[in-house]
């Protein structure tokens, strides 16, 4: 039979397990996918995915509770350590999982923004950096002229996937781009109507005049823009329109 004491570490353990979650949900995935971006990466598939696992686990120890009671105190705690090494182990997965895919960099890229995940990053040799405390981090990506040699091999390189954002030693300051940022942007009053309304859904009432924007890209998606202020190329927001048509 299961005793007393191990009743109560089983119990306590699915409730410390359920705070996790809820830490997770609401401190990590805000931290880690800001505004809209957890809409624009796959954190709520992840997520749903994770707690499923977890909460499947959670219900074969609420059973062992109350179904186990035949079984030996030895029997008992091999199967929780079974239930406990699978939920660690899920739980390792799912939160490696949503950080591998969490914007680590949001980079202008000369005609748009791209979304760069940890896994996308070549860091070269450059020291691997982490930021697991922080959001994503604005970056401009280095623009070799057209009569550096280099440019060929970038084109290239963009063409199998491997984009100038994804290289370390391409990303520049964000503060130093600002005046290219801010000439190079698409200005919002060329949206249509129904784009023009979403926007307003989003940021309120406007003076449309004094924004611009961008496609923002990443793995997932193509179909999103980056609102920026004419001013000083703050960002603003994230909207789910296709920007690379008015």
């Amino acid at each position: 039979m299961i005793n007393i004491f191990l009743k109560k570490v089983i119990v306590t353990h699915i409730l410390i397990s359920f705070l996790l979650i809820t830490l997770l949900y609401f401190i990590v995935i805000p931290l880690w996918y800001p505004s809209d971006l957890s809409r624009v990466s796959a954190s709520s598939k992840i997520f749903k995915i994770l707690v499923s696992i977890e909460v499947g686990l959670f219900i074969g120890l609420i059973l062992l509770l109350f179904i186990g009671r035949n079984n030996s105190g030895k029997e008992v705690l091999i199967i929780y350590f079974i239930f406990f090494s699978l939920q660690v182990g899920a739980a390792f997965i799912g939160i490696k999982t949503l950080y591998e895919a969490k914007p680590m960099y949001i980079v202008y890229e000369f005609d748009r923004f791209r979304i760069v995940r940890p896994i996308d990053i070549f860091w070269g040799k450059e020291n691997k950096e982490y930021n697991f405390f922080t959001g994503p981090q604005f970056y401009s990506a280095k623009e070799y002229p057209s009569s550096d040699i280099r440019l060929l091999k970038s084109i290239k390189d963009s063409i199998d996937g491997f984009y100038p954002s994804f290289k370390k030693e391409r990303l520049i300051p964000y503060e130093g781009s600002k005046t290219d940022i801010i000439n190079n942007s698409n200005r919002l009053v060329t949206l249509s109507d129904r784009k023009l309304k979403k926007v307003i859904e989003l940021l309120g009432e406007i003076n449309i005049d004094t924004l611009g924007y961008y496609p923002l890209v990443s793995h997932f998606s193509d179909e999103w823009i980056i609102i920026i202020s004419l001013s000083d190329a703050k960002v603003l927001g994230y909207l789910h329109i296709n920007g690379w048509n008015t």
